[in-house]
């Protein structure tokens, strides 16, 4: 006979289900600060310790709960969002299971104090009201205290998984852990721009923006002053479902889809069916891999969403997806239809409300295809069903590279773009942008493996301002940075100074360039060197950065030089990034098109 079936006990199960709950000290904020939002708080502080594994303390001016309720309060399924089983369908709360405070409770010390605000009660007002302190600890109530405090609540969440030590053992460094509440509080700002919000982390202020108008103004306040000037205003409404927001300039591109911010009935999300159809409304003004920067937010009817599908509701389900899907798509391509490509205006243009009658365009309604309409390879466009590119690209044959580029004779240039040669076996074109990405990555990677390589001084130093997270990365691997091909200095705080670049990317935007180097960094964990396969890709944004563009002009000279240098790099007919660098046409094939053979 095997084990026997039995109850848990309650405390073993409260520790479970915790799990399901709190996965880490940001899931904690998250759950904390959404109980703020419901409780209509203006003004929500936040302190951190020691990534929040010594402390999470939560400070608000909302509602408050009365004295007789906050026993109740920690409470498996003790809920004030929920009354009748129809709710479940029109869920207009951030949360209602009822289990965040208990679960925390169980895994932590917590100390909650709050007083209910009364009818005269203004939100923030400081009042001589009477409230309750009550401490658990483990799950179980320790004790609780009447005492005299203002309105609102504040919740303390002390020793985070003391008594789940391997859950705590896994945690990341204090600095990863604060980084992603840095990021979280971020992003629930830019949900609800009339709350004030404000961080601290180890005693300092690492962010802080007061309640705002719009979201206009409060992108200005959390998002990076020089790219959110560019930004483009969004507004698309069709049958109830409207979203509103600003997306970026396609040359405004990044690596990853931390910069774009998916917000959906004012909840923090991260959904694929949301970015696809982003990324659908770019089109091919976006190169395969790469991401705008922005902030969209949807609304939806409360009956059209679930947003319980996901433990810690990152991720939502739309009853209509290819509603949704329309509508975000035609909001970017909206916003972006004001500009033509090589010809955008210096600030954003006016983008008008757009809304379409109940009688009007039909959007579709069946789902959307698998992920997209199209499939881009970086700037060239293959259509689904356009005819396949052919099987031989008559790239030159393997094993002799080297006599391949020597007998190479420039004829000139073509479009600003290709560089045209004659061959032994016929016509020649070499995609000048590939090719010296080709060569740019190469010596950046033998500059890696001298362990840097020389570096020339900017006569103007550029300084860059990042966010707290970026930076605290900077901060950390400025040696590793430099080793990359540029030199930064920190000036205190999130500003630091470019002082010097090697010299393959002194034409590049060095701001770009260092924010990609950063992003590929924070995806390594921590005290892990940067391994080769997350080096290569890296090295490869750097080069494309210090590239020579395509569009450009190039006199002989310039076009020979390129020449000589791709006889030196390492034989590989593609780019870092895989497209080709060159493509040969043959006498032979040249001669069947005119009916010579």
């Amino acid at each position: 006979m095997g084990p026997h079936i039995a109850i848990l006990p309650e405390s073993l199960s409260h520790r479970i289900a915790a799990g399901e709950v709190v996965e880490r000290p940001v899931s904690v904020v998250k759950e904390l600060v959404e109980n703020s939002l419901d409780a209509m708080a203006t003004a929500i502080e936040i302190f951190i310790e020691s990534g929040g594994k010594d402390l999470i303390r939560v400070i608000d001016n909302g509602a408050g709960i009365a004295p007789g309720e906050v026993p109740l309060a920690f409470e498996r399924y003790a809920t004030s969002k929920i009354r009748h089983e129809g709710d479940l369908d029109r869920i207009a709360s951030f949360g209602f299971r009822g289990e965040a405070l208990p679960s925390i409770a169980a895994v932590s010390r917590v100390t909650l104090t709050s007083a209910p605000r009364t009818g005269g009660d203004a939100p923030g007002q400081v009042a001589g009201s009477t409230g309750i302190r009550v401490r658990f600890e483990g799950g179980g109530l320790i004790d609780s205290t009447p005492v005299p405090c203002a309105p609102g609540t504040d919740v303390g969440v002390a020793d985070l998984f003391y008594n789940t030590p391997v859950r705590r053992k896994f945690l990341r460094s204090d600095a990863t852990e604060s980084r992603l509440i840095y990021q979280l509080v971020l992003k629930m700002s830019l949900a609800d721009p009339g709350v004030g919000f404000r961080l601290l982390i180890d005693g300092k202020e690492t962010f802080h923006t007061p309640p705002r108008e719009n979201l206009r103004e409060r992108v200005f306040d959390v998002m990076n002053h020089r790219e959110s000037a560019r930004l483009f205003p969004a507004e698309y409404e069709v049958r109830g479902h409207r979203v509103y927001g600003f997306v970026g300039p396609p040359e405004l591109q990044r690596s990853s889809a931390q910069s774009f911010y998916s917000l959906v009935n004012r909840r923090v999300v991260s959904d694929r069916l949301f970015l696809r159809s982003v990324l659908d409304g770019y089109g091919m003004m976006i190169g395969r891999g790469k991401y705008p920067i922005g902030v969209l937010a949807l609304e939806v009817p409360s009956g059209e969403i679930d947003v319980n599908v996901h433990p810690a509701k990152l991720e939502v389900r739309f009853r209509n997806p290819g509603l949704v899907h329309y509508l975000v798509k035609r909001a970017v391509e909206s916003s972006l239809s004001g500009s033509v490509p090589g010809e955008r205006p210096a600030g954003p243009v006016a983008s008008p409300h757009v809304r379409e009658a109940e009688d009007g365009p039909e959007p579709p309604a069946a789902a959307i295809p698998e992920f997209g309409f199209a499939v881009r390879d970086d700037d060239v466009p293959y259509r689904t069903g356009s005819p396949s590119p052919p099987e031989s690209m008559g790239f030159f044959p393997a094993g002799e590279p080297g006599h391949f580029w020597t007998s190479l004779r420039i004829i000139g240039q073509l479009g600003g773009t290709y560089i045209l040669c004659q061959s032994d076996r016929g016509l020649v074109l070499i995609d000048q942008h590939a090719a010296h990405e080709r060569v740019c990555f190469t010596r950046l990677k033998e500059n890696w493996a001298r362990r840097g390589g020389e570096l020339e001084e900017l006569l103007l130093p550029e300084t860059v301002e990042l966010g707290y997270d970026q930076a605290r990365t900077l901060e950390k691997n400025l040696p590793l940075v430099k080793r990359m091909g540029v030199l930064v200095e920190s000036m205190g705080g999130n500003s630091f100074v470019v002082r010097a670049v090697n010299r393959l990317l002194l034409s590049s935007e060095y701001e770009v360039v260092l924010r990609e180097i950063l992003d590929e960094i924070s995806s390594v964990p921590d005290g892990d060197d940067l391994p080769e396969r997350k080096l290569e890709p890296v090295l490869a944004r750097v080069a494309c950065h210090g590239s020579i563009r395509a569009n450009r002009r190039l006199d002989r000279e310039e076009m020979e030089t390129l020449l000589e240098e791709l006889k030196k790099v390492e034989r590989s007919p593609f780019c870092p990034h895989g497209r080709p660098v060159c493509y040969e046409i043959t006498y032979e094939e040249i001669e069947r098109r005119f009916l010579r053979a």
